[in-house]
């Protein structure tokens, strides 16, 4: 039983970088728990990777235990504009091309781009409700590691390159990124000194600093002088919003995941309800193996666009929408393309945010936590000398299928973002059985085929951690079949031959997602694994 010693760790964290994991290893240490891990490190995470994560960003959590029942906090982004009335003109927004490795994105910045933040609420909440630290303790590896810089990475460095257009849009964040004019790169020292003083004024004053507070000012003058769109009102009513999870069983493992209104939970569920239903070819990744996985990740964005499932009202319209007589259509038609070859065209599915990470925690007393937030890709600048980068949520088409400021002042935008729990096969968290995974990943659309394809190396091939996060990834979108590097050229011919449109990745990207995993296994023994693509890192605190 939990307390009694069974454990020989007090954790496991995977994380985006080794100053995140570092920061929650930390606490670990100190007797903290998995919830008060992984929200410092999610501070820390502020700092080690703050090309694709701040404060001003939104996000989900979903914590669970032997004794709690699983919980997702949601402090995702809402749309601005309460009491404002018309867009303001001189809107700031402004479209700037992002080139990955094979690919191009296309995303909007400028405070006009920036929706009502939610990380600081939700991780205050979150810790508050299943923590045992005080916000200033959570926030002091963050503080230091501001104050007192580190050396990059290589991953760190290549977010710095990828992201460069975007952080030399304005001032402040060319001096945070490129001070001098010179972007920082491999091997040189990086630190946010004005954040750090932020930050600590955040300790002293709370979370709410962000909302009604000397920081709420600061923005809001931002956002007044510079063509933004958040006004007092927005700020005030911003609210966190704890949701019971979405529920489901996959293979005898039941699974807990972000519900509707976010999209990625429910579409990554109704994939694995699909791929239950097939036998799975003799070897992970050959054609058939490959072909699988694309038709089922097909038939869930055909349904995402025919049946809304962000609009389904409650858990019993999730589970009729995944249950066997609403997918069996889907399903045959899955079987038919993978007897007949793959259809001459199906619809677009947009991609999204791509800049998101994620922490994973189990304790030694068997709670489980997993952060999955994201600011996009940033808006380009800092909020006047606080060091503060914002989200540009707003100008994510993928975000706004309506076009860009339809958003109803105050609603809660949508989401990919997923962090999952899986269990013993009870209910997941009960006291009968202990959550045997947590994982979350980023990548916008990718990130949904990351998720699936990590659970499913690990369920159903019974991969090693490591091996199941760093196997090669396919993904389906845009009728177009990419495979990442590491992919079997065979496989690949025979894929073209059947008729998929197969685009073949020079080297392993970010683009394919980032998941960062922490597992109990059957024995107690704590593992994780923290993805390359994304500079993931793991630290097991004994």
């Amino acid at each position: 039983m939990p307390g009694t010693g069974e454990f020989a760790l007090r954790g496991i964290i995977a994380a985006g970088s080794r100053q995140t994991a570092e920061a929650g290893a930390a606490i670990l240490r100190g007797g903290g728990n998995a919830v008060d891990a992984a929200v410092a490190a999610t501070w820390a995470g502020f700092v080690a990777e703050a090309a694709i994560s701040t404060p001003g960003g939104g996000g989900f959590a979903i914590v669970g235990g032997p004794d709690r029942d699983p919980l997702v906090y949601d402090f995702f982004c809402t749309a601005p504009g309460i009491g404002r009335g018309v867009l303001p003109a001189d809107l700031d927004f402004t479209a700037l091309p992002i080139v990955f490795t094979d690919s191009v994105g296309t995303y909007h910045v400028g405070r006009g781009s920036t929706a009502v933040p939610g990380n600081p609420a939700g991780l205050a909440h979150l810790l508050a409700d299943a923590g045992t630290l005080s916000l200033a303790d959570a926030l002091g590896p963050a503080i230091a590691l501001a104050r007192e810089g580190f050396v990059l990475s290589a991953a760190q460095a290549y977010l710095f390159r990828l992201l460069e257009g975007i952080n030399r849009y304005t001032p402040g964040p060319t001096a945070i990124f490129a001070p001098g004019g010179r972007l920082l790169g491999e091997g040189d020292r990086f630190a946010m000194p004005a954040l750090a003083e932020t930050l600590d004024h955040v300790a002293r004053a709370g979370w709410q600093t962000f909302y009604t507070g000397e920081l709420a000012a600061a923005l809001l003058a931002e956002h007044a002088a510079h063509g933004g769109l958040i006004t007092a009102e927005d700020l005030a009513a911003y609210r966190v919003i704890r949701r019971e999870p979405l529920r489901f069983c996959y293979r005898g493992q039941n699974v807990a995941t972000n519900p509707p209104p976010s999209l990625g939970g429910i579409l990554i569920a109704y994939a694995l309800r699909l791929l239950a239903g097939f036998d799975l070819p003799g070897r992970h990744y050959e054609a058939d193996h490959a072909a699988l996985l694309a038709e089922v990740q097909r038939a869930a964005n055909t349904a995402r666009r025919r049946d809304r499932p962000a609009d389904l009202p409650d858990a019993a319209a999730w589970q009729a929408w995944l249950g066997e007589e609403s997918i069996r259509a889907d399903r045959e038609t899955v079987a038919r393309f993978l007897a007949e070859g793959p259809p001459r065209h199906s619809p677009d599915d947009p991609g999204g945010p791509s800049s998101t990470t994620h922490v994973s925690v189990i304790d030694g007393e068997g709670l489980a936590c997993g952060i999955t937030t994201t600011p996009g890709e940033t808006g380009g600048y800092t909020v006047g000398q606080t060091g503060l980068l914002m989200n540009n949520m707003l100008g994510e088409e993928d975000l706004n299928p309506d076009g860009f400021h339809c958003w109803p002042p105050g609603s809660r935008l949508a989401s990919m973002m997923a962090p999952t729990l899986v269990g013993a096969p009870t209910l997941v968290g009960d006291a009968a059985g202990y959550p045997r995974l947590v994982v979350g990943s980023g990548g916008s659309n990718r990130l949904r085929s990351a998720i699936l394809q990590v659970l499913s190396n690990v369920l159903d091939w019974q991969m090693p951690l490591a091996e199941a996060v760093e196997a090669p990834r396919l993904h389906f979108e845009h009728d177009t079949l990419d495979l990442e590097a590491g992919f079997d050229p065979a496989a690949a011919d025979v894929l073209a031959a059947r008729g998929y449109n197969v685009k073949r990745w020079r080297a392993k990207s970010l683009y394919f997602g980032g998941a960062h995993v922490a597992r109990r296994g059957p024995d107690g023994a704590l593992t994780g694994a923290g993805d390359a693509r994304r500079g993931g890192h793991v630290i097991q605190v004994e």
